[in-house]
């Protein structure tokens, strides 16, 4: 349990870390997503 928390609090400070360096990022969410695909659903979701 407490592994996967360190995992999850990795894998979001990594997204902090250069978010703006992803052309696919959510500004509202500060989310960054891997491809355009994620992106364009994500942003239908808004």
């Amino acid at each position: 349990m407490c592994f996967f928390r360190i995992l999850r609090r990795k894998k979001n400070q990594r997204q902090s870390e250069v978010p703006f360096l992803n052309p696919y990022y959510c500004k509202k969410c500060k989310r960054s997503f891997p491809n355009i695909i994620s992106y364009e659903i994500h942003m239908k979701n808004h």
